[in-house]
């Protein structure tokens, strides 16, 4: 199997499948803080763990771990990643170089498993900014002569029913307003693409105004989310709920001033949206309804 497949096929498990099953088994523990909402903090471990199991027969392990390996830095979990089509996913160029490669933040070494750490001995492996727009939510590095893209994965949280607020995801990608937003997408993610549906939104009011309600959304954490949502479902019905749930979800793409993209979860029909890196869900409010029905993504474009 090749590596972009492993990719595409472990980031298809998303975080409601993993609550699906969560329901299915009906599994609550004492001690279990690692539930699925820090699970999916670790998903990008565990893609980089099934690479290593998985690699090709008659290829080297080395050339594939250099495809995704895993690194924690300055709070976050992120995806070392030299996949075209996972680059260009994100809003950088298909190819990252040394022009890219901007402030030095810190040096790395490999660790035990397949990925990164950080150490404070000069090392061949180093972390950049990237020069195109720094932020939290893309790194440079360089190992030797190659360069990498280092993509956030989510925040390292302690407990599941920690909750971040949403608008610290946007700071991850340099958005500290509205005006860092210049589009706002409604996708469809199949293996290897993704294609926009429904048109997309561009005028400046309209994004100030998403960005202020979305911005304004109570957060919940994943046990406090499960309470409210399926506490009071029957056991044996909690697997359909689950499923119900999940069916619903659309895909709203942002894209910053600087090319960057990122995704928030909707699930229009039960009030929710779930954020992809927060591992936070925020509940809808009469403001966002609104706006989804002024600025309705069947056929609107600007």
């Amino acid at each position: 199997m090749r590596t972009i497949d492993l990719y595409h096929a472990f980031h298809a498990v998303d975080d409601d499948i993993l609550e699906r099953s969560e329901a299915a088994i009906g599994r609550r523990k004492k001690n279990g803080w690692l539930k699925w909402g820090t699970i999916a903090a670790c998903l990008c471990l565990c893609v980089v763990g099934a690479i290593s199991i998985f690699y090709p027969k008659g290829g080297s392990q080395d050339s594939v771990v250099q495809a995704i390996a895993a690194l924690e830095f300055n709070g976050c979990y992120y995806e070392v990643c030299n996949i075209e089509s996972v680059l260009e996913s994100c809003g950088l160029p298909n190819k990252i170089t040394a022009e890219m490669a901007g402030e030095h933040l810190a040096y790395l070494e490999h660790n035990d498993g397949a990925g990164y750490e950080e150490t404070a001995k000069q090392t061949d492996i180093e972390l950049y900014q990237y020069a195109p727009s720094p932020c939290r939510g893309v790194y440079v590095v360089r190992d030797g002569e190659n360069y990498m893209a280092a993509l956030f994965c989510n925040f390292r949280l302690f407990d599941s029913n920690t909750n971040v607020e949403l608008s610290e995801l946007y700071r991850v990608y340099g958005v500290d307003g509205a005006e860092d937003i210049s589009v706002i997408a409604h996708i469809e993610s199949k293996p290897g693409t993704e294609a926009v549906v429904n048109g997309t939104v561009t005028d400046a009011e309209a994004i100030a105004e998403f960005y202020e309600h979305t911005t304004s959304l109570a957060s919940f954490g994943n046990d406090d989310f499960q309470a409210i949502m399926f506490g009071n479902i029957p056991k044996e019905d909690k697997p359909a709920a689950h499923t119900a749930f999940a069916d619903d979800a659309i895909t709203l793409r942002i894209e910053t001033k600087t090319g960057l993209r990122f995704n928030l979860r909707v699930y229009p029909s039960y009030g929710w949206i779930y954020g992809p890196g927060t591992l936070s869900y925020y509940q809808m409010d009469e403001g966002i309804f609104n706006w989804s029905e002024k600025y309705s993504f069947e056929g609107y474009s600007n």
